[in-house]
């Protein structure tokens, strides 16, 4: 099933919840992939292109003011003396459970922007959080186990803002919605429409890799076929390579799409 805009993740253990044609596809790659499976690593999850990319208008950059770096950064600003050097804004929200507890912890969020970091420095690029929410569903009218593929939308226009690249950690998502026929456990939306917003269920949002995948969606890259790719459909461990070509792209991305969350 195609959506426009978003991007899809194939849940990592129930490949045969695809329609028969992407899991024919995905079939064919994996049995390719095992050859190399010891180059690559382990599988941490998979993606296939679901809507077209933003077209940014030849020789434009769209460049505005850097918004100054806010107060209240956690962990690490990606901030550099080098001028060409792109420093992005993250709002990191993770849901609590019934007990309030965050399903991913502050340190561990950290962790992940850190790891996200060194995937992204080879095009230059960082990111910082700049916003740190453990966010109680219920209190913003949403499910912990998010179920149909219309929540995804409410998450983004509840959580979202104009000057940081959204980044949604919800609850183990609940299969007997529409989103159980998707195949699919991370959505990103992108830049050629709102609301934006990468959204994943628990089980994933601990790979800093596969948030990395969805960032390059954010920045309007869309798939390779190359194992030791960022952008693979099918994401490793050592899936960590961005091409000159693609680094390009995000970072015209970033000044046409997004200058308001360059720090």
């Amino acid at each position: 099933m195609i959506q426009v805009r978003e991007h899809r993740h194939v849940r990592l253990f129930s490949p045969f919840s695809l329609v028969p044609l992407v899991l024919m596809i995905a079939v064919l790659i994996s049995v390719s992939a095992c050859d190399r499976a010891g180059v690559s690593g382990a599988e941490l999850g998979r993606d296939h292109v679901a809507g077209p990319i933003g077209l940014i208008p030849p020789g434009e950059d769209g460049v505005g003011l850097p918004r100054p770096d806010p107060d209240g950064i956690v962990g690490e600003s990606c901030s550099s003396n080098d001028p060409k050097f792109l420093c992005l804004g993250l709002k990191y929200v993770v849901y609590t459970d019934v007990v309030n507890t965050a399903i991913v912890s502050r340190k561990s969020a950290i962790g992940n922007v850190k790891l996200i970091n060194k995937v992204w420095s080879q095009c230059k690029i960082g990111f910082q959080i700049d916003e740190f929410l453990a966010a109680p569903p219920a209190d913003y009218g949403l499910q912990y186990q998010t179920a149909n593929y219309a929540e995804l939308d409410a998450i983004r226009n509840t959580f979202l803002d104009n000057s940081t690249f959204l980044v949604v950690t919800t609850g183990t998502w609940d299969r007997t919605g529409s989103l159980g026929n998707t195949g699919a456990n991370a959505w990103t939306a992108m830049p050629n429409g709102p609301p934006y917003g990468v959204i994943m269920e628990r089980p994933v949002g601990i790979f800093a890799n596969i948030i990395a995948h969805e960032l390059g969606h954010y920045l309007n890259i869309g798939h390779v076929s190359d194992n030791s790719s960022l952008m693979n459909p099918i994401i490793y461990t050592n899936s960590t390579r961005i091409s000159r070509t693609d680094c390009t792209k995000a970072r015209s991305a970033a000044r046409y799409f997004w200058p308001k969350m360059i720090r």
